[in-house]
């Protein structure tokens, strides 16, 4: 149903890329949660899990955010100290702090306590898009108009005047080196890494599939994954691999990434649903309920494998560990 490539070329360059086929999964079980059962909205940003396994959830054109912890829903509002009520993506960092971003800013959840942070005390912009903590405790925050870097008491921003690849920064990662990569979402980004001293950006002529950079993580085996908008691309540390529709993809809108614990990288590719790449194959999954299906725009996989996708319109998805 493609044309046959195999993902061995992550590793050994893309003259692998002739092994396996494509192939179109089989019918998928999903429980689907809505508004009905208290999660916000039905338009879900993100789906973050952490390592207790709650399952945080981002909504957009509804209330706000909620958290799952395998039985019941907690929904979080602006009555509850979220800055806004459409909340573009959600981060739990080693401690259970729940950093949610919004159009107003970006804001820390204790448990108890909420904390704000806007421009007025140093954010780039109060549009974010991202967060994640380093290890050293820094957060960082991507906005509409650059990255920002809260030490605790001061904040720093970085501009593509200081290197990074673009001010548009929609995804953040730290890598297992402590490296912070920034994901850089129009069409001239890219993709940024600081060491703690200095900026190195990768674009198209690095081997980059698209600038258009939506998403980055790494693999818990070393390799860093990146979303585009123009196809996927895995970076080793040396050399980049680029996969596309043309190699077999469902879509080359690549917004969320997620790995589960056999290896397998899971994708979402918008309307097209969700691809997997399982070993030498990539298996497609679609959601097909109304006329046009579902827009996929997140998924996140469980410490215990269980499988959160998240759509434009239709609500939360979960797939049990056992399926595929």
């Amino acid at each position: 149903m493609g044309r046959p490539f195999s993902l061995a070329g992550v590793f050994v360059g893309l003259a692998a890329l002739a092994a396996a086929a494509v192939a179109c999964g089989p019918e998928l079980t999903w429980t689907i949660y809505t508004r009905a059962d208290n999660i916000g909205g039905n338009q879900i940003n993100d789906v973050f899990v952490d390592r207790d396994g709650l399952v945080w959830v981002a909504t957009e054109g509804g209330l706000g955010a909620s958290v799952f912890d395998g039985e019941t829903w907690r929904l979080f509002t602006v009555e509850d100290g979220l800055p806004h009520s459409n909340v573009s993506d959600v981060y739990v960092d080693d401690d259970g702090n729940a950093y949610f971003a919004t159009e107003r800013g970006i804001t820390r959840y204790d448990g108890s306590v909420w904390t704000t942070y806007t421009e007025e005390d140093g954010l780039a912009d109060d549009f974010v898009f991202a967060s994640v903590v380093h290890p050293n405790g820094d957060l960082w925050v991507g906005t509409v108009e650059g990255l920002s870097r809260f030490d605790g008491s001061s904040w720093t921003t970085y501009t593509e005047e200081d290197g990074l690849a673009g001010n548009n920064v929609r995804s953040l990662t730290v890598d297992d080196q402590g490296r912070l990569w920034a994901a850089s979402g129009t069409e001239d980004g890219g993709l940024s890494v600081f060491d703690g001293e200095s900026w190195r950006v990768y674009r198209q002529e690095d081997g980059l599939v698209s600038n258009n950079v939506r998403f980055v993580a790494q693999a818990p085996d070393g390799i860093l994954w990146i979303g585009t908008l123009g196809g996927l691309s895995s970076f080793d540390g040396r050399s980049f691999t680029n996969l596309t529709s043309r190699d077999g993809l469902a879509s080359n809108f690549i917004l969320k990434i997620g790995f589960d614990s056999r290896g397998r990288v899971w994708l979402t590719t918008g309307r097209a649903g969700i691809t997997v790449l399982d070993g030498d194959e990539i298996r497609a999954y679609e959601l097909k309920e109304g006329p046009f299906g579902h827009d996929i725009t997140s998924v996140a996989v469980g410490p215990d494998d269980q499988k959160w996708v998240g759509t434009r319109v239709g609500g939360l998805r979960a797939l049990s560990a056992d399926q595929p």
